[in-house]
């Protein structure tokens, strides 16, 4: 009968003294996981806008490549046109100094 005395007062006692403490940690831990996911929710938000604007800058990088090559492509034809310009330029001097020959017969004739 004694342990049946003991095990009541040790049932009790924690009755009344650890299952209430049990119930306040349990709403404890509701509390904490309802912060935790509005701390999510803040941070999915967070990441959505930065994958936004990861996006937004990936196709500004894009554009300006795009650009570049065009850039590129122009230079190369401007170089193109300097060496053909470069290439040509003896036969033109040539040229120019055979009219100015003919020319300087052409006066004394005249």
């Amino acid at each position: 009968m004694t342990w049946l005395s003991v095990y009541g007062s040790v049932k009790q006692a924690i009755e009344d003294v650890i299952a209430p403490e049990i119930q306040a940690l349990r709403g404890d831990i509701r509390a904490i996981d309802a912060r935790i996911d509005g701390l999510e929710k803040r941070f999915d938000q967070r990441f959505d806008q930065v994958d936004k604007r990861f996006d937004q800058m990936v196709v500004r990088f894009d554009l300006m490549e795009r650009r570049q090559d065009q850039f590129d492509r122009r230079m190369e034809q401007l170089e193109t046109l300097f060496r053909s310009t470069d290439q040509r330029r003896p036969v033109a001097i040539d040229i120019h100094e055979r009219l100015a020959t003919v020319e300087a017969k052409l006066d004394r004739l005249q």
